[in-house]
């Protein structure tokens, strides 16, 4: 059997970066990682425009914005994450803590 069209497969394959299905894509080239996530409003439309469906959202989480303050974590961006995640059909979230940005915490465990 022969197809024209793209084969998702759920829990492999394609992925959104920073966004869930239905997400407007960045302007130019840039994404909105290394700032505050901030989430898309979700308008029931699913279409990834020039793209496929996708089943995995992919999230670079900066550590500053997750602990901004010691001991002072930000759950809320999570949780917004999960529940955006169900609305837009994505099975799989994956948040990777990222630290390109050394927060001053880091900063004083890098020079200990």
């Amino acid at each position: 059997m022969v197809i024209d069209e793209v084969l998702n497969n759920p829990g492999i394959g394609f992925n959104t970066f920073q966004a869930f299905n239905g997400d407007s894509l960045f302007p130019g080239s840039g994404w909105s990682e290394g700032f505050p996530i901030e989430y898309q409003n979700f308008d029931g439309d699913l279409t990834n425009e020039g793209y496929p469906q996708t089943s995995i959202a992919y999230w670079r989480v900066y550590w500053q914005f997750m602990e901004p303050e010691e001991q002072s974590y930000r759950w809320d961006l999570i949780d917004q994450a999960l529940y955006n995640a169900r609305l837009s059909r994505i099975h799989i979230l994956r948040c990777r803590r990222y630290a390109v940005c050394l927060s001053p915490f880091l900063v004083g465990l890098v020079m200990k």
